[in-house]
């Protein structure tokens, strides 16, 4: 039997370690993000987000309908901390099970204190206006680092495609 699918906002209250199945509409995928094999999936109700590093996928699975944005979909995985962010490691390409809404992006505003002041916003959509600080970095992969000075004087730290990073 299939097992059903934790929510998104369900799986990020389960213990790091833990093998999860879960369904999310995917708000980035594959080559929009730092990694090549990293995506997010945001909760449609909730709004809360997780990254999934899977195998790549050109934009399709191997049996089915192509991973876009907007799609819902299930996947399973090991629950990790990964580069201080809360990561499904697929154990297989997820299956697109029907569509979705991505709920719109949240406006970014000045974090709680502290070192996890951002993760309320981690994999989730935002819109968020700055100015670039400093130059861009390179990171492996091809992608670019970028800080992000808010109106606040918080900085962000973007990682982003080099193609996105562009635009």
């Amino acid at each position: 039997p299939i097992p059903t699918p934790l929510s998104v906002s369900a799986a990020r209250e389960v213990a790091i370690g833990t093998r999860v199945y879960v369904s999310g509409v995917v708000v980035a995928v594959q080559g929009e993000l730092a990694e090549g094999e990293l995506l997010a999936l945001q909760d449609p109700v909730s709004g809360a987000g997780i990254f999934v590093l899977a195998p790549l996928m050109s934009g399709a699975t191997a049996s089915g309908p192509p991973i876009i944005r907007g799609s819902l979909v299930a996947v399973e995985g090991l629950l990790t901390l990964r580069r201080q962010t809360l990561t499904i490691v697929a154990s297989s390409a997820p299956r697109v099970t029907g569509t979705g809404t991505a709920l719109p992006p949240l406006t970014v505003q000045r974090p709680v204190a502290g070192a996890w002041g951002w993760e309320a916003w981690e994999g989730r959509r935002v819109r968020v206006s700055g100015t670039i600080a400093g130059s861009p970095q390179s990171l492996s992969g091809g992608a670019v680092s970028l800080r992000l000075r808010l109106a606040s004087g918080d900085e962000l730290l973007l990682g982003l495609t080099e193609s996105v990073a562009a635009v």
